[in-house]
């Protein structure tokens, strides 16, 4: 048949039949100046036009109320706190949080400074869990909407998602079970780890009807916001602890000269480092260190006296010099501002006797939620 012929079957002007035919839509076969669409291509395209109004049959999801929320996150705040060099737990836990408060399928992707791609993902039914599995790892092109959050660096919230825009981010492959898992309503949030988007969150619902509300967005936004602190504190946690581990064996094989002058050789003066004497007592420190406990390099005492958590220090440099461990991180606020937080990082150096010799300490700001 002509085009036509096809648009008057499909209910359409001949402008929007060739719109499709163009778009690749509507297969047709070009004959001199027109073109000719077969019964099975009108048929396919019948098939595929009504995919896409088809409503899948779901529970819909409960949902929650504000004060819920807020314990939600608060959860991920104290997981947040607790991370040292591996956020993963935060962002399975962010995923579930998201698939549990506002239904129905959770994303977390981000991407390590190291490079590697990470994905964590949940639904409200464990079934279609498995299918979300596939399709995360085998089935999405691309993720909708996600580049333009990573552009803008907000949240990006669609109530109403055309299901045309679907299709085409999903392999042909998983088009059977598009009927089963909707995608009717989006969220999605940048992961933003130092002024970089390093990463999204992403939420959706099953089906039409329930699209989601502008609290909704930005609860996404603050669990994403959360995953990013988690990244950002394990970062610097691994950036210190190598730092830790060079100065350390390098320390063990250094001629017994001033340790001070040691240490100007060792690192750069932004570095906050620190190495101090078996008492505490330190002996050397770079300028990135004393303004990091809000010192200067002539005014430092010993390490415990810089920090609120005086105390647990102490205890833990008594293990260190015991014998009992090698290495301590401890976190404490510093200061009279109590969102100024540090980590320290500490490791005993030890004479072929294993009598200490120093300990070496590296620190770093820790970040919180929205700042770095």
């Amino acid at each position: 048949m002509n085009l036509k012929t096809a648009a008057r079957r499909l209910g359409v002007h001949y402008q929007t039949a060739y719109r499709w035919v163009r778009s690749g839509e509507l297969v047709a076969v070009k004959v001199g100046s027109g073109y000719e669409i077969s019964d099975a291509a009108l048929a396919r395209f019948q098939a595929q036009r009504a995919a896409l109004e088809r409503v899948p049959d779901v529970e819909p999801a409960g949902g929650t109320t504000a004060r819920e929320q807020g314990g939600g996150l608060q959860l991920l705040d104290e997981m947040v706190e607790a991370v040292l060099t591996d956020p993963r737990a935060v962002e399975h836990h962010a995923a579930r949080t998201i698939s549990t408060m506002l239904g129905d399928t959770a994303v977390v992707r981000v991407v390590g400074a190291e490079g590697a791609h990470r994905v964590a993902f949940d639904h409200t039914d464990p079934r279609r869990a498995v299918l979300l599995g596939a399709l995360v790892h085998d089935g999405w092109q691309h993720e909708l909407f996600a580049d333009r959050a990573r552009d803008e660096g907000s949240a990006v919230m669609v109530p109403q998602v055309a299901q045309r825009d679907v299709r085409p981010t999903v392999r042909r492959e998983f088009h059977q079970f598009l009927g089963d898992f909707g995608l009717f309503s989006a969220i999605v949030a940048p992961v933003m780890v130092g002024g970089e988007a390093r990463g999204t969150v992403f939420a959706a619902r099953d089906e039409p009807g329930r699209p989601y509300a502008p609290d909704a967005r930005d609860f996404v936004a603050a669990v994403a916001a959360r995953v990013a602190c988690a990244h950002d504190r394990a970062e610097r946690a691994r950036h210190a602890w190598a730092l830790r581990e060079r100065l350390v064996r390098e320390l063990a094989n250094a001629p017994a000269t001033a340790l001070s002058e040691w240490l100007d050789t060792a690192v750069e003066d932004e570095e906050p480092v620190a190495i101090a004497d078996p008492e505490t007592h330190i002996l050397g420190a770079t300028k990135g260190f004393a303004r990091l406990v809000g010192s200067t390099v002539a005014e430092l005492g010993a390490i415990p006296e810089l920090i609120d958590d005086e105390e647990g220090v102490r205890t833990v440099c008594e293990r260190l010099l015991d014998g009992e461990i090698d290495f301590f991180s401890v976190a404490s606020g510093v200061g009279r501002d109590p969102a100024s937080r540090v980590m320290l990082h500490g490791g005993v150096v030890r004479l072929p006797d294993a009598t200490p010799r120093c300990i070496v300490v590296v620190a770093h700001p820790l970040p919180g939620i929205g700042r770095s």
